[in-house]
């Protein structure tokens, strides 16, 4: 093939393009070709001006045999304390048509694995391998082009690898020949040690269970993905349990495939767990290494999780982002529809509802806990940016940020109870009714030891309408917003003393308060810690809000905050 207006022709041969040149001038043409099979061949090149004059450069062009070995991983990189073995495969490939018929030779694959893991054995029925250590040397037999030969290899963790370590495995291949293309010569992983679980997913790729039912988590092609190990939990009786490595699980990359792959149609909303969200059906629980390093993002094409009737489900250290809830369903991120869940260092952002833009608790119980729902929106005048209750709800610890809606910017209650101890409730909009909290009909919503400030809305920025204090609470306008219970110890300030937003040591985001803030020592000890896990109290009171202050931090006129930008995900299209 040529560039532009260059052609290959009927004989083999090359024509074109046209040069557009005149005078002393150079131009470049390049050409390729893919030979058969190794030699020596003439190149004869001819330009012909338009008055017949004609000139002509020889060569010869010697092609040397060459291989394209490939190096390709598939299996596990996950182990747990109670299951510290990783069984994997590392596969040679002779790739054609780059191979260009040569037989590759002289094969040799090695891997090194980091501090942490030791290899237990390895084994190929092409050829042989030494594995000591951390070391393995593999010498393969020849490999015919569009051959493969597998290596199966078991490693073990050492017993003192901690939980959330990652240990690089690196493995490259090579040959007697020159390859072509080098850049496939390696097949790198991180093994990591994740928490105990009955399901230990070891891929950030989305795909559908082989055999729900049949105990083991994989996919048609091995791997054990978000889903399968989800259908897997949902299809057994009893509890189960799945651990998430330092991953972004993007769900629904290609929606009407998968659907179409499972079911044969495309049916939105179904719950199964087979397409979209994550339907909990069992009861289940999912722990993370951090709501900033173990996330499951929907990919905008529905909402992360949906909690079915009669479910149970516990979150731990995993970040939930990027959902919409189709047609404009409640909860972005994560519905409850009458189940029991609790969340505990669980990040809910950048999500999108028709109602609950980050969470829905319609039915049940829902319990939060050292945890952040931040950046989170409904539809044009749809009711709770962050959270959306008509259940029971109880907040400990939680920051709820820079959400938005029509009503409720940070939360709205539309029945049920909802209790709310050490609570950051700020930078929320509401473009009618409660920035911070609209009460539509809830039986009781109770706060204590919360912050309600720098909220904005039509009507009553901390509050519409109505809720009850128990006491120490940090309001900054009480505009429009009724407050009964005990009002005595409650600090009405308009200048409430915080940072910005920023990620904490604990992977949620919070606000540190100034050093000069009203809120330190202003509080009761209903919480022995605060959102990061810092003990209470650190002076001669306890702090209002989620964040207890330590000496040193929020020093007045100190360097600025540390910004951070909450990711908003588009969805990703496949062509």
């Amino acid at each position: 093939s040529t560039e532009n207006e260059g052609a290959p022709q009927s004989d083999g041969t090359l024509s074109g393009p046209v040069l557009d040149a005149s005078g002393d001038i150079t131009r470049t043409l390049r050409a390729y070709h893919t030979y058969a099979s190794p030699g020596a061949y003439p190149l004869v090149v001819t330009i012909t001006d338009p008055a017949g004059a004609s000139a002509t450069v020889q060569r010869t062009i010697t092609v040397e045999a060459m291989a394209d070995l490939a190096l390709r991983r598939r299996g596990g990189t996950a182990a747990a304390p109670s299951r510290p073995t990783v069984t994997y495969e590392l596969a040679v490939v002779n790739l054609p048509p780059s191979s260009g018929g040569v037989t590759a030779s002289a094969i040799t694959v090695r891997e090194t694995l980091g501090a942490g893991f030791r290899y237990r054995t390895a084994s190929t029925s092409g050829g042989s391998c030494q594995a000591s250590g951390q070391n393995l040397s593999c010498t393969l037999d020849a490999l015919a082009p569009g051959a493969e030969t597998v290596i199966r290899v078991v490693a073990d963790a050492a017993a003192a690898t901690a939980v959330g370590a990652e240990v690089a495995a690196q493995a490259t291949v090579s040959a007697g020949q020159p390859d072509p293309l080098p850049a496939n010569n390696r097949a790198d992983a991180r093994l990591t040690m994740l928490p105990d679980a009955d399901f230990l997913v070891d891929t950030h790729k989305e795909g559908n269970d082989a055999n729900p039912g049949d105990g083991l988590c994989q996919t048609l092609t091995g791997e054990c993905t978000v889903r399968a190990a989800v259908q897997e939990a949902n299809a057994l009786p009893g509890k189960q349990s799945i651990a998430l490595g330092r991953l972004i699980h993007l769900l629904n990359l290609d929606a009407e495939a998968v659907r179409a792959a499972a079911l044969g149609a495309n049916i939105p909303g179904e719950d199964g767990a087979l397409t979209g969200d994550l339907d909990i059906t069992d009861d289940l629980e999912i722990i993370g290494l951090g709501a900033d390093d173990s996330i499951i993002n929907a990919n905008q094409q529905d909402r992360v999780i949906e909690v079915l009737n009669g479910a149970s489900l516990t979150l731990r250290n995993v970040g939930l982002t990027g959902g919409m809830a189709i047609d404009n369903g409640s909860g972005g991120a994560l519905r409850n529809v009458d189940g029991a869940v609790a969340l505990y260092n669980v990040a809910v952002s950048s999500s999108h509802g028709g109602s609950g833009g980050g969470i829905a608790n319609e039915g049940g119980s829902m319990r939060i806990v050292a945890s952040s729902i931040t950046g989170n929106s409904v539809i044009e005048g749809g009711s709770g940016g962050g959270i959306l209750n008509s259940a029971e709800l109880t907040l400990e610890n939680v920051t709820i940020s820079g959400n938005r809606a029509g009503t409720g910017g940070g939360l709205q209650a539309l029945g049920g109870t909802a209790i709310l101890r050490n609570v950051t409730l700020v930078s929320n909009v509401a473009t009618g009714a409660g920035g911070g909290i609209n009460n539509g009909g809830a039986e009781d919503v109770r706060l204590s030891n919360t912050i309600v400030a720098n909220n904005s809305a039509e009507f009553g920025p901390v509050c519409g309408y109505i809720f009850t204090s128990d006491g120490h609470n940090l309001f900054d306008d009480l505009a429009d917003c009724t407050v009964l219970g005990d009002t005595g110890s409650n600090v009405i300030d308009g200048e409430f003393g915080l940072e910005g937003m920023s990620l904490n040591t604990a992977s949620t985001y919070t606000h540190v308060p100034l050093a000069n803030s009203p809120i330190i020592d202003a509080g009761s000890c209903e919480l022995t810690v605060d959102q990061r896990g810092v003990t209470r109290p650190q002076g001669s009171g306890c702090d209002i809000g989620a964040v207890e202050w330590v000496d040193g931090e929020g020093e007045v006129g100190g360097p600025p905050p540390v910004v951070i930008n909450i990711n908003i995900f588009m969805p990703l299209v496949k062509r």
